[in-house]
Protein backbone atom coordinates (compact mmCIF):
# COMPACT_ATOMS: atom_id res chain seq x y z
CA UNK A 1 0.00 0.00 0.00
CA UNK A 2 1.53 3.05 -0.46
CA UNK A 3 0.48 6.58 0.48
CA UNK A 4 1.17 9.96 -1.14
CA UNK A 5 0.82 13.60 0.69
CA UNK A 6 -2.18 15.60 -0.79
CA UNK A 7 -0.84 18.22 -3.51
CA UNK A 8 -0.11 21.63 -2.76
CA UNK A 9 -3.13 23.00 -4.01
CA UNK A 10 -5.29 20.47 -1.97
CA UNK A 11 -3.30 22.02 1.01
CA UNK A 12 -3.87 25.62 0.09
CA UNK A 13 -7.59 25.15 -0.78
CA UNK A 14 -8.24 23.35 2.33
CA UNK A 15 -6.18 25.62 4.56
CA UNK A 16 -8.07 28.82 3.16
CA UNK A 17 -11.94 26.87 3.75
CA UNK A 18 -10.70 25.93 7.30
CA UNK A 19 -9.30 29.54 7.89
CA UNK A 20 -12.59 31.08 7.00
CA UNK A 21 -14.56 31.03 10.18
CA UNK A 22 -17.34 32.44 8.91
CA UNK A 23 -17.92 29.27 6.71
CA UNK A 24 -16.51 27.08 9.11
CA UNK A 25 -19.57 28.18 11.19
CA UNK A 26 -22.38 28.64 9.14
CA UNK A 27 -21.40 25.32 7.37
CA UNK A 28 -21.64 23.44 10.69
CA UNK A 29 -24.44 25.27 11.73
CA UNK A 30 -26.42 23.83 8.53
CA UNK A 31 -24.86 20.21 8.93
CA UNK A 32 -26.67 20.62 12.19
CA UNK A 33 -30.03 21.53 11.59
CA UNK A 34 -29.70 18.90 8.46
CA UNK A 35 -28.81 15.79 10.81
CA UNK A 36 -31.30 17.15 13.77
CA UNK A 37 -34.16 17.01 11.01
CA UNK A 38 -33.44 13.85 9.21
CA UNK A 39 -33.01 12.52 12.60
CA UNK A 40 -36.44 13.39 13.77
CA UNK A 41 -37.69 12.50 10.13
CA UNK A 42 -36.53 8.28 10.56
CA UNK A 43 -37.36 8.09 14.24
CA UNK A 44 -40.83 9.67 13.46
CA UNK A 45 -40.75 7.21 10.93
CA UNK A 46 -39.93 4.62 13.14
CA UNK A 47 -42.00 5.35 16.03
CA UNK A 48 -44.98 5.15 13.73
CA UNK A 49 -44.15 1.47 11.88
CA UNK A 50 -43.86 0.47 15.67
CA UNK A 51 -40.04 -0.62 15.69
CA UNK A 52 -37.67 0.08 18.56
CA UNK A 53 -34.22 1.91 18.41
CA UNK A 54 -31.60 3.07 20.67
CA UNK A 55 -32.65 7.12 21.18
CA UNK A 56 -29.98 9.30 21.54
CA UNK A 57 -30.28 13.46 22.53
CA UNK A 58 -30.26 15.47 19.56
CA UNK A 59 -27.95 18.55 20.29
CA UNK A 60 -29.85 21.81 20.40
CA UNK A 61 -26.36 23.24 18.76
CA UNK A 62 -23.23 21.75 18.39
CA UNK A 63 -20.48 23.74 17.33
CA UNK A 64 -16.49 23.06 17.47
CA UNK A 65 -15.86 26.58 18.07
CA UNK A 66 -14.15 27.35 21.28
CA UNK A 67 -16.61 30.00 21.96
CA UNK A 68 -18.98 27.93 23.16
CA UNK A 69 -18.57 26.77 26.59
CA UNK A 70 -19.24 22.76 26.89
CA UNK A 71 -21.47 23.31 29.83
CA UNK A 72 -23.93 24.47 26.86
CA UNK A 73 -23.73 20.87 25.39
CA UNK A 74 -25.61 17.57 26.29
CA UNK A 75 -24.25 14.10 26.09
CA UNK A 76 -25.98 11.79 23.70
CA UNK A 77 -26.78 8.02 24.77
CA UNK A 78 -26.01 7.17 21.24
CA UNK A 79 -22.44 7.20 20.04
CA UNK A 80 -23.16 8.54 16.21
CA UNK A 81 -24.91 11.42 14.83
CA UNK A 82 -25.66 9.90 11.06
CA UNK A 83 -27.37 6.52 11.74
CA UNK A 84 -29.21 4.81 14.46
CA UNK A 85 -29.95 1.27 15.77
CA UNK A 86 -33.02 -0.10 15.55
CA UNK A 87 -34.45 -3.24 17.14
CA UNK A 88 -35.50 -5.86 14.40
CA UNK A 89 -34.96 -8.82 16.83
CA UNK A 90 -39.24 -9.24 17.13
CA UNK A 91 -38.55 -10.24 13.37
CA UNK A 92 -36.48 -12.54 13.34
CA UNK A 93 -36.74 -16.49 12.64
CA UNK A 94 -34.45 -17.77 15.36
CA UNK A 95 -34.62 -21.44 15.78
CA UNK A 96 -33.12 -23.10 19.31
CA UNK A 97 -30.56 -25.50 19.30
CA UNK A 98 -31.68 -28.14 17.37
CA UNK A 99 -33.20 -26.34 14.49
CA UNK A 100 -31.32 -24.90 11.24
CA UNK A 101 -31.11 -21.06 11.63
CA UNK A 102 -29.20 -19.35 14.49
CA UNK A 103 -29.28 -15.42 15.06
CA UNK A 104 -26.54 -14.74 12.40
CA UNK A 105 -28.05 -16.44 9.83
CA UNK A 106 -31.59 -14.75 11.17
CA UNK A 107 -30.00 -11.64 10.21
CA UNK A 108 -28.47 -11.57 6.83
CA UNK A 109 -32.04 -13.27 5.86
CA UNK A 110 -33.87 -10.33 7.22
CA UNK A 111 -31.37 -8.15 5.31
CA UNK A 112 -31.03 -10.18 2.30
CA UNK A 113 -35.00 -9.69 1.63
CA UNK A 114 -34.34 -5.79 2.56
CA UNK A 115 -31.79 -5.84 -0.20
CA UNK A 116 -34.31 -7.30 -2.25
CA UNK A 117 -36.54 -4.79 -1.71
CA UNK A 118 -33.92 -2.37 -3.08
CA UNK A 119 -32.59 -1.18 0.83
CA UNK A 120 -29.40 -1.77 2.46
CA UNK A 121 -30.11 -2.37 6.35
CA UNK A 122 -26.92 -3.71 8.27
CA UNK A 123 -26.75 -6.83 10.47
CA UNK A 124 -25.45 -6.29 13.78
CA UNK A 125 -22.67 -8.77 13.14
CA UNK A 126 -20.65 -5.63 12.01
CA UNK A 127 -21.69 -2.88 14.53
CA UNK A 128 -23.51 -4.04 17.67
CA UNK A 129 -23.69 -6.74 19.83
CA UNK A 130 -27.01 -8.02 20.61
CA UNK A 131 -29.28 -9.89 18.24
CA UNK A 132 -31.83 -8.52 15.83
CA UNK A 133 -29.58 -4.77 16.07
CA UNK A 134 -29.73 -3.31 12.70
CA UNK A 135 -28.13 0.17 11.71
CA UNK A 136 -29.60 2.78 9.32
CA UNK A 137 -27.82 5.29 8.25
CA UNK A 138 -30.22 8.69 8.11
CA UNK A 139 -27.92 11.08 7.06
CA UNK A 140 -28.79 11.58 3.42
CA UNK A 141 -31.28 13.52 1.08
CA UNK A 142 -34.76 13.88 2.30
CA UNK A 143 -36.39 11.88 -0.57
CA UNK A 144 -33.99 9.25 -0.58
CA UNK A 145 -34.36 8.61 2.93
CA UNK A 146 -37.94 8.49 2.63
CA UNK A 147 -38.07 6.28 -0.04
CA UNK A 148 -35.48 3.96 1.45
CA UNK A 149 -37.85 3.94 4.91
CA UNK A 150 -40.86 3.00 2.82
CA UNK A 151 -38.96 -0.13 0.88
CA UNK A 152 -37.68 -1.23 3.94
CA UNK A 153 -41.15 -1.51 5.72
CA UNK A 154 -42.38 -2.53 2.62
CA UNK A 155 -39.63 -5.70 2.51
CA UNK A 156 -39.81 -6.26 6.43
CA UNK A 157 -43.81 -7.26 6.11
CA UNK A 158 -42.82 -9.03 2.85
CA UNK A 159 -40.33 -10.62 4.60
CA UNK A 160 -42.85 -11.52 8.21
CA UNK A 161 -45.70 -12.66 5.44
CA UNK A 162 -43.48 -15.74 3.68
CA UNK A 163 -41.88 -17.03 6.35
CA UNK A 164 -45.08 -17.39 7.70
CA UNK A 165 -46.06 -21.48 8.02
CA UNK A 166 -48.06 -22.80 4.86
CA UNK A 167 -51.96 -24.26 6.47
CA UNK A 168 -53.45 -26.59 4.32
CA UNK A 169 -56.76 -26.52 4.29
CA UNK A 170 -58.33 -30.42 4.98
CA UNK A 171 -60.86 -31.77 2.37
CA UNK A 172 -64.08 -33.32 3.50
Amino acid sequence: MRFCSPSGASVAIGSAILNDTIFVRSFLALSNRRLREAYTRTTKFLDQAGINYMRGQVFPHVSLLPEIPMSKLTCPRSNAGVFVFMDLSPWLQINDEDGDQNETLAEQALAQRCLEGGVSIQPREEHFHKPGWFRIVFSCETEVMELGLKRFVTSLYIFIIRRRPRYRIAEH
